[in-house]
């Protein structure tokens, strides 16, 4: 899962989630981030803890934690 747990880091940290679904399947069949985007969730939480409140990388975080947490039904 090693490959799939970098997906899903990338997915949460740097793409824009409604460009989710094509960066997954650009990755292949393996991309299955869903498994893996739970623990991504808490290392980005512990990423937007630095990111001024209220900013537009704090907002940036915050869109793309919450993308995640939905798609993996954390909400």
């Amino acid at each position: 899962m090693p490959g799939v747990a970098d997906l899903a880091w990338m997915l949460t940290s740097s793409v824009d989630p409604a460009r989710w679904a094509e960066v997954i399947a650009a990755y292949g069949p393996a991309g299955e981030p869903d498994r893996a985007l739970p623990a991504t969730v808490v290392q980005g939480l512990l990423s937007l803890a630095d990111a001024t409140a209220g900013s537009a990388a704090a907002m940036d975080w915050i869109s793309r934690l919450d993308a995640a947490a939905r798609r993996t039904r954390l909400t």
